[in-house]
């Protein structure tokens, strides 16, 4: 504690707690990195398993090693034959394609390199929280990484090859995080070199998964609680992000869209005004004791309000503490106006947002101005207005910030005007003529600082869009923006030693909105892949050709997700609180674990549920809590709440609806914000100062076997949760006794058992499989009985175990639910076959080569079936229509044959089984044949 006196390294006894001491304080960032890669090491003797051959396995891209690596930056994460496509991965396929060149298809080499990037990963996290929270102690920052690395949700994503897109986005999002830290920490001009570094590392990220998108909220938000940044700053690296978040998040296929970040952009400006306004807290509170106190008469009004409505400070406007509620109701109306899709609320809260720089002081509008741009932004990307006429609307409105408060009335009218040219459509066309002098105008009142933050994001935009240029695959006319906007960049930066910035800046922006009023109309890309509404009509939703398309390049169905963009609110509501308790438990107490949820093992709930309710009112109290935390200045348990609050929002399923309405791999990003609140937890039960340098030996030995003890379980229960990775079939059998009421969970693991049952040759093996999997098939069937996918692999089974009627029961089920899914109808023909019944035979065989004209036995069989019926015409129709798909193959040829000599027709009959004889030269029975017809015929 405080009053303990250091004792020197070098003269602590050798004994088990002195080398621990030693270890601690000398060697922590290896001690991070062994124990993670300790932790996983098990995981490597494992196969292959859930959803990595979506990554390996004869992938269609990673499988062509070096070489695919062109393509993998053009093609989308998935496609299949159905024409799905979506996600866009390509540097965590570019990973999995130089694995494969390198070592070829190899699980065990797959899994070390999982563990390794694990390593890597907590090494980073280490060394970023220790630079980060360096003013508290050595051991909290150690504890909170060692207790993040040995949480057991994070075996899902380590465990499993395919989830290294995980840890890629997480290890290029903290090196970027690091970058942005450096940049906030250097008071030299050359601070401005980490910007592309912070661009290029979250530019990884997303390129590896775009879940690390929350960061472009946390990250500046760590930086304003825990430096104290100024507003400058922030806007800079917050424009650095954006400049990598918006473009990647519309490009083809990316289905995470814009929604994930409304609930994070909302909550970083709130904290941006908490943290700008150091007394905001006491401020707002004295007000409204004040408003109190004069309604009841005991204070006159004008005492209560006249010093609250004008600052002492020069040029301030109306009272700061009173903008934060202006402006959170402000973004609050537009979101919310935005999730209904009421295009005049949006626009008239975004008026509404922009007229709050009026009133505010000149310190007060740069952070209102940040709000207004988030909105603008989101707004313009989103795609409700063409996206460069919004980024012009935000660039003539941050031109506001650089002046004073005498005559700011002027500038609301510009404000207004591109309010309301954004968004009608009748003015477009005088939008450029108005606004371009008014721009250029009031660039040239930028202060020099301003200018140079301006010129630096101004090159920054130049390689981003050549960058999204070469991915993107856009018009021809951006060529011509790219190339203006670099030559103007660098021209700009040769003139700025000769002239005054203003001017240059003047020159800069002239040209590049006039390439813009020439570009304009070529710049609106529409990314989003066309939707196949014959399939959207097969989802188990209602209405679901009422879908906005766009939206929607992976659709769930309803067993995924019983809950959709169009269920009722009230829905939505509860079934997100209900999701978020539940992520909440597992982030505290990971058991048990599960490989999948979906429906019914999470139902959706309405608002007035009492677990939805009480999951509600938790993660409001915690909210609330964690904003009192940090402006009475408990600023790392305030953060960990936030950092969980944030991270966890976008996947609660009330923004955008996730597969399986939950999953362990979601709170991978998460728990480090509860790692962070555990933490502090220790430290302020056993009262240890969190701003002390003292060694591990001399922290409270109740404290010390707590934290080992959290450790120790948290660490034997990965060990032993990486066990049930081992393999497919191990994994499902393990978690499935948690998933008895998991419609989706209970089919995935029969089919698996079906497939081992194919797969083996041991009679005994394959029976006992096969009776395992029915009985799983039949509870998903029970759980959920219009799911089709239960009813079909339970035909399959019955199939196989000889059960005909069984089999054919289930197939016809099958079809009742989708009549377009027309697969079982080559099964339920050939059991027909097999029973004689060659009537109801021929409508299902025919049914199925329509659609599956390639294949051969159905051709045979259906004209068998005619054969059998006398129908001959047909028989040989049929036969003949084979001939045209397999013009190489002897089957249609002696079909056709037998029904002639069936119909005495020795001629035609001599003709085919000749044909027949040229792919069967050495066949002495067709020899013999021939030979009785030659014989007979010179009767």
């Amino acid at each position: 504690m405080a009053g303990t006196p250091k004792t020197n390294a070098a003269q602590r006894p050798n004994t088990a707690e002195g080398i621990a001491d030693r270890v601690v304080h000398r060697w922590p960032g290896a001690l991070v990195f062994i124990f993670s890669v300790l932790i996983y090491a098990n995981t490597i003797p494992n196969d292959y398993n859930l959803d990595d051959h979506l990554v390996t396995r004869s992938h269609r891209l990673t499988a062509r090693g070096i070489a695919a690596l062109p393509d993998i930056f053009r093609e989308p994460y998935y496609k299949d034959n159905a024409g799905y496509a979506y996600e866009y991965r390509p540097v965590t396929l570019a990973s999995f394609a130089i694995e494969h060149a390198l070592f070829g298809e190899n699980p065990h080499i797959s899994h070390f390199i999982n563990v390794i990037l694990y390593g890597v990963l907590c090494l980073l996290l280490y060394r970023l929280l220790r630079i980060l929270l360096s003013g508290y102690h050595p051991l909290l920052t150690l504890f909170i990484v060692l207790l993040f690395a040995a949480h057991p949700i994070h075996t899902e994503v380590v465990a499993s090859i395919k989830n290294r897109d995980e840890l890629l986005a997480v290890i290029f999002g903290l090196l970027a995080w690091h970058s942005a830290l450096r940049y906030c920490n250097e008071r030299t001009p050359a601070k401005w070199r980490w910007l592309p570094g912070v661009a290029l590392g979250f530019l990884a990220g997303m390129l590896a998964k775009q879940t690390i998108v929350v960061l472009a909220a946390l990250m500046p938000a760590s930086l304003i609680i825990f430096r104290g940044v100024g507003w400058r700053q922030v806007a800079a690296l917050y424009a650095t992000l954006a400049m990598v978040m918006f473009p990647v998040l519309n490009l083809p296929n990316v289905t995470l869209r814009l929604q994930v970040m409304a609930a994070p952009a909302l909550f970083l400006i709130f904290i941006l005004f908490l943290m700008h306004y150091q007394g905001y807290y006491t401020r707002l509170s004295e007000l409204l004791r004040r408003a109190i106190s004069a309604a009841k008469g005991r204070e006159r009004p004008e005492n209560a309000t006249a010093s609250s409505l004008t600052s002492t400070a020069e040029n301030e406007g109306i009272d700061a503490a009173w903008l934060p509620v202006l402006s959170v109701a402000a973004l609050t109306g537009f979101f919310t106006a935005w999730y209904f899709a009421s295009k005049f609320w949006m626009y008239a809260a975004l008026i509404l947002l922009g007229a709050l720089l009026v009133p505010a002081g000149y310190r007060t509008r740069p952070v209102i101005y940040l709000m207004f741009a988030s909105a603008a932004l989101f707004l313009g990307f989103y795609g409700q207005v063409e996206p460069m006429m919004m980024l012009v609307t935000v660039l003539v409105t941050g031109a506001v910030i650089s002046f004073n408060a005498k005559g700011a009335w002027r500038y609301a009218l510009w404000i207004i005007l591109a309010g309301i040219l954004a968004g009608g459509g009748w003015l477009r066309g005088y939008y450029w003529g108005v606004l371009v002098p008014g721009f250029v105008w009031s660039v040239m009142k930028f202060s020099q600082r301003t200018g140079r933050v301006v010129m630096v994001l101004s090159l920054i935009a130049a390689v981003f869009l050549i960058t999204f240029s070469l991915i993107g695959s856009p018009p021809a006319t951006l060529w011509r923006l790219v190339l203006l906007l670099g030559s103007f960049s660098v021209l700009s930066f040769i003139l700025i030693r000769k002239y005054p910035l203003r001017y240059v800046h003047a020159v800069f922006m002239t040209a590049l909105i006039g390439t813009l009023m020439f570009t304009r109309d070529e710049l609106v890309w529409e990314y989003r892949q066309p939707v196949n509404m014959e399939k959207l009509a097969q989802l188990n939703w209602e209405n679901p050709l009422n879908i906005t398309p766009k939206n929607l390049n992976r659709p769930l169905q309803f067993i995924e997700a019983p809950v959709h963009r169009l269920s009722p609110l009230s829905e939505k509501i509860g079934t997100a609180s209900y999701v978020l308790l539940r992520y909440l438990k597992l982030s505290l107490f990971p058991y048990p674990m599960r490989f999948y949820y979906g429906y019914r093992e999470i139902e959706a709930r309405p608002w007035t549920d009492g677990i939805a309710l009480t999951g509600a009112a938790l993660h409001g109290a915690f909210f609330i809590v964690a904003c009192l935390l940090i402006v009475r200045r408990r600023l790392l348990p305030g953060f960990g709440l936030l950092f969980y609050l944030v991270s966890i929002a976008s996947f609660s399923n009330f923004v955008t609806i996730v597969p399986g309405i939950m999953g362990d791999r979601f709170l991978f990003i998460p728990v480090l914000g509860i790692a962070m609140l555990i933490g502090s937890l220790c430290w302020y039960v056993f009262k240890i100062s969190e701003h002390t340098e003292e060694p591990l030996t001399s922290l409270p030995v109740a404290a010390r076997a707590s934290m080992l003890a959290l450790l120790a379980i948290y660490s034997l229960m990965t060990i032993a949760r990486n066990t049930d990775w081992k393999d497919e079939l191990t994994l499902y059998r393990n978690d499935i006794r948690h998933l008895n009421n998991s419609a989706k969970a209970q089919d995935m693991f029969g089919v698996t058992l079906l497939l081992h049952a194919k797969k083996t040759t041991d009679p005994n093996l394959r029976k006992e499989l096969l009776q395992e999997a029915v009985v799983h098939l039949k509870r998903s069937t029970e759980i959920s009985p219009d799911y089709k996918n239960p009813w079909f692999d339970l035909g399959q089974c019955y199939l196989l175990l000889g059960k005909l009627d069984e089999a054919y029961a289930a197939y016809e089920r099958t079809l009742q639910l989708d009549s377009a899914f027309i697969v079982p109808c080559l099964d339920m023909a050939i059991i027909q076959y097999e029973k004689k019944n060659y009537r109801q035979a021929i409508p299902l065989f025919e049914k199925y080569l329509q659609k599956f004209p390639q294949n051969l036995s159905a051709y045979a069989n259906l004209s068998y079936c005619y054969f059998m019926l006398n129908d001959y015409e047909k028989s040989i129709a049929v036969s003949r229509a084979a001939m045209v798909h397999f013009p190489y193959n002897y089957e249609p040829y002696i079909n056709i044959g037998k029904v002639y000599l069936k119909q005495q027709k020795l001629d035609s009959a001599l003709y085919y089984f000749r044909k027949t004889q040229q792919f069967l030269p050495n066949d002495a029975r067709l020899q013999q044949t021939i030979h009785d017809i030659e014989k007979t015929l010179k009767r």
